[in-house]
């Protein structure tokens, strides 16, 4: 955005002025992209689609017929977590209080992690429910 003018009303602020872009990469965010390590060959054909006894349902016989293919996995970031304990995570509790009816502060948790590192995927996918029509500060 090229910015024309700033104003702020009744504490908000604002900001007028021209899209240059609407691409937005990890560099344009200063962030390091995430790094994708090499899993071999993935075979759909050998993954269980369901009960033994129950036909693969439909949307997974184009998978499975496109054949095996290289597999891939995205690094993790979850800049919320203790790293002395292997049961923290800061998404799992932000479900937790959301479940209990707490999504003011399961919505606090996420934007927390957002915060703190963007690549932190499930922060704002997690995010979208969670926060009250109200709105969340």
């Amino acid at each position: 955005m090229q910015p024309h003018k700033q104003w702020s009303y009744a504490g908000h602020p604002y900001l007028s002025g021209e899209i240059a872009s609407t691409r937005l990469g990890a560099n344009a965010l200063g962030v390091v992209p995430l790094r994708l390590q090499d899993q071999g060959t993935w075979d759909p054909a050998d993954e269980c689609w369901g009960e033994a006894d129950e036909p693969i349902e439909a949307w997974a016989m184009p998978v499975i017929a496109r054949g095996p293919r290289p597999a891939f996995e995205m690094e993790q970031v979850l800049s919320g977590a203790d790293p002395d304990d292997s049961d923290s995570d800061p998404i799992t509790e932000s479900n937790d209080l959301k479940d209990s009816g707490d999504a003011r502060q399961a919505y606090k948790i996420l934007m927390k992690l957002c915060r703190s590192d963007l690549r932190c995927l499930d922060a704002p996918a997690g995010s979208s429910d969670r926060c009250p029509a109200s709105g969340v500060p």
